[in-house]
């Protein structure tokens, strides 16, 4: 899925989600929601391959919300483990620690909180 629009239509094609009042449609904030508590609840290997060719928007959105959700686990936690695939770093990092939220009193920047929590490694050697 490239596009969030695509990933949008799964969602509902496959009835993943549900809303848990009576509606008769749901909009693009509460399938985000849905993406993030899912992503909060399992603990799982997720593999994302060509990553580049997805819009960017959506790139961005989803790993704002990988990030954040690793930030906010609590020590002993198991982590979320995403893997994605692109053929170069292409500023990937700059443009999420431009988004990222950040705690009170925190001493480290956002561009420090990313490269922290992501992990690059070169595959083409």
């Amino acid at each position: 899925m490239k596009s969030f629009d695509e990933y949008f239509d799964f969602i509902k094609k496959e009835k993943l989600y549900k809303p848990w009042y009576k509606a008769k449609s749901y909009n693009v904030n509460q399938i985000l929601d849905f993406h993030w508590d899912w992503v909060s609840e399992n603990k799982s290997l997720i593999v994302m391959e060509e990553f580049e060719q997805m819009e960017e928007r959506w790139r961005i959105e989803l790993m704002k919300i990988y990030i954040n959700e690793i930030e906010n686990r609590k020590k002993g936690e198991k982590k979320i483990h995403l893997i994605i695939s692109q053929e170069n770093e292409n500023r990937l990092i700059e443009k999420i620690s431009k988004v990222i939220p950040t705690r009170i009193n925190e001493r480290r920047t956002k561009y420090q909180i990313v490269q922290q929590n992501l992990e690059t490694i070169n595959i083409s050697e």
